[in-house]
């Protein structure tokens, strides 16, 4: 979740929902589902919600799901892609289209937890710049849970420890 400028503080905010698709036909429809229950909480905390699936060469039936979705809220926006780019590259093509006070990226296949988006909003309305989740328990095979060590790791000591800096010549 990281914060970009906004352009009035009376005005409603706007979280924008990065989603890379790749391959997840059967995940979308329920994902959808929870995203809904996710806009109408955050809509009673005056927040507007901003739907961004970005499709990364699914060769499944993901486009046309994601056309289901657009079919039942036309807000949402659906970026498709030539071919498979990677999450990476799918998350930064997001990034192109967001229109928010702020973003957030969460995973197609339903492994991060939607229940949480309100709260981390509520994070950013106190005042934070950012806020970083990380699982607690991982069900992914071996290497999935080595190189997201190793990105944690990363993010750590190059993110946290440049914004303790940052923090500390402000002051």
């Amino acid at each position: 979740m990281d914060n970009k400028p906004t352009s009035g503080n009376n005005a409603a905010k706007k979280i924008s929902i990065i989603v890379p698709v790749y391959f997840n036909e059967l995940s979308l429809p329920s994902l959808f589902e929870e995203l809904l229950s996710v806009e109408a909480t955050l809509r009673q905390k005056n927040i507007e919600a901003e739907l961004l699936f970005v499709d990364d060469g699914s060769g499944d039936g993901s486009l046309q799901e994601l056309f289901k979705i657009k079919a039942r809220r036309p807000a949402t926006k659906i970026i498709k892609l030539t071919r498979n780019f990677g999450a990476v590259h799918a998350t930064n093509a997001g990034f192109q289209f967001v229109t928010g006070d702020c973003f957030i990226v969460i995973a197609a296949d339903l492994q991060d937890s939607t229940e949480l988006i309100p709260s981390l909003v509520d994070k950013w309305l106190g005042g934070s710049k950012f806020v970083i989740c990380k699982r607690a328990r991982r069900r992914d095979p071996a290497l999935s849970r080595l190189f997201a060590s190793v990105f944690y790791r990363l993010v750590r000591f190059f993110v946290i420890v440049a914004l303790h800096a940052k923090h500390q010549q402000e002051h």
